[in-house]
């Protein structure tokens, strides 16, 4: 009973068809290719979270690009390179720990030497009461504001706002000791040893600092050189991207700014990117390579360029509507979803390829009998497909979700550009007779 309503109106469905393609097909050149492999993984897994959070809520995320240096002068250099590539964020390298002078960094520690030496501290801790604390607070706000006034008053800008938020917290400190209780006090007294105790290390400490040679690569601290040092000694430095290395043009600005920096550059993002590239170019050649070789194996079980044409409008249109119909629901293509169109074009094409044998055999009893004989199998055949490739949009992982949707668009789209288009675009020709 179906079959027999489905040619009707063949010009009208030819025409609507027609139409419904060329909407489709301006709605998927505007589809686009994610590479966000993130993006593939369950929505809720905890790797993702951790790994968006790493990415967007600190400098921890691995996605950088590793340089060697054989020696300081040429880190030198590459650190000045990677500075005038917009691409670079951040040039994070052994420099950062190492002062960019020797002999200056040593003449500031002698500098320092007279000012650190003379330091000293009491024996033992005195008794504090708040009439004394209460005073030396409020001569030390008088002098930071005093400070504050000076250095504003003599143009140094940059020194003003530190002194201010020391005599804002001076003040504060003068506040809470105004309020104190005697248990608040007694309190203060108990501290006071262990506080002595720690200015004590403190000057040890920088006693000990004054006594030291400044930096340098062979004598940074085991887990600095674990870090940005190899096995031979060679000095390493980490390349982290300006922008994010799963958009495809950002990647690729980064790409070209860490081999400026470096040609023997390497790192997830360059690997990334090179096989981004070999998987998009392999799906190309073979999609085209599968739509040749398709086309042929027609052309020679045809015979007629006219026939084979019209067995490959079911598929043609059909993954023109998919795309479509991608774009409408917001599903690009990504490196999961993309081997569902070559088994498109190896389950689609069945059906126009059917229902043109069957042409050729029924032809002349009309479209009716041809529908009646073969669409049953095509229907059932797609079907069956459908339900078996369409189930794995239900899962969890987004890029298998992604694939099956993919197919149940595709199979489905194929579907009906055999079972509906095709006939009546048979009709319409005057090819069969309804």
């Amino acid at each position: 009973m179906a079959a027999g309503k489905i040619c009707n109106r063949p010009r009208f469905v030819t025409v609507v068809a027609v139409i419904v393609t060329v909407g489709a097909a301006w709605a998927a050149s505007g589809l686009s290719f994610s590479t966000n492999i993130l993006r593939l993984l369950p929505h809720n897994a905890e790797s993702v979270r951790y790994q968006n959070r790493m990415m967007m809520d600190s400098e921890l995320a691995p996605f950088y690009n590793i340089v060697v240096a054989q020696d300081i002068e040429g880190l030198h250099a590459m650190a000045e390179q990677a500075a005038g590539e917009a691409a670079v964020a951040r040039f994070e390298s052994p420099l950062d720990f190492l002062p960019p002078d020797v002999a200056t960094a040593q003449r500031l520690i002698e500098t320092l030497r007279p000012l650190v030496e003379p330091l000293s501290l009491a024996e033992q801790a005195t008794t504090v009461t708040q009439e004394r604390l209460t005073a030396a607070l409020e001569r030390l706000e008088e002098a930071l504001a005093r400070s504050t006034d000076d250095a504003f008053g003599a143009g140094l800008v940059e020194m003003v706002e530190p002194l201010e938020r020391a005599r804002a917290a001076a003040e504060s400190c003068l506040a809470t000791a105004r309020a104190a209780d005697d248990g608040v006090v007694a309190e203060w007294n108990r501290a006071q040893p262990r506080l002595l105790d720690a200015a004590r290390y403190a000057i040890e400490q920088l006693r000990r600092n004054l006594d030291s040679s400044p930096p340098t690569p062979d004598n940074l601290p085991r887990e600095l050189r674990q870090r940005f040092f190899t096995r031979s000694g060679d000095m390493l430095a980490f390349l982290h991207p300006t922008g994010g290395v799963f958009d495809p043009e950002e990647l690729a600005e980064f790409v070209a700014a860490s081999r400026r920096v470096d040609a023997e550059a390497t790192g997830f993002p360059l690997v990334f990117h090179k096989m981004s590239k070999r998987i998009t170019g392999g799906f190309y050649r073979a999609v085209i390579l599968g739509a040749i070789l398709v086309s042929l194996i027609l052309l020679i079980d045809f015979r007629s360029l006219r026939d084979t044409a019209l067995a490959l409008v079911p598929l043609g249109m059909g993954v023109i509507w998919m795309m479509g119909a991608m774009r409408l629901f917001e599903i690009p293509f990504n490196f999961a979803n993309l081997v569902a169109v070559p088994l498109i074009i190896g389950v689609g094409i069945d059906n126009g390829v059917h229902v043109i044998h069957r042409v050729r055999l029924e032809g002349r009893q009309g479209m009716n009998v041809v529908l009646r004989h073969t669409g049953r199998a095509i229907l059932i055949a797609s079907l069956t497909t459908m339900i078996g490739f369409g189930s794995l949009a239900l899962a969890s992982h987004r890029g298998m979700a992604s694939l099956g949707a993919v197919l149940l668009l595709g199979v489905g789209s194929c579907l009906v550009t055999s079972t509906v288009v095709l006939p009546n675009l048979l009709v319409t020709l005057g090819l069969v007779e309804r």
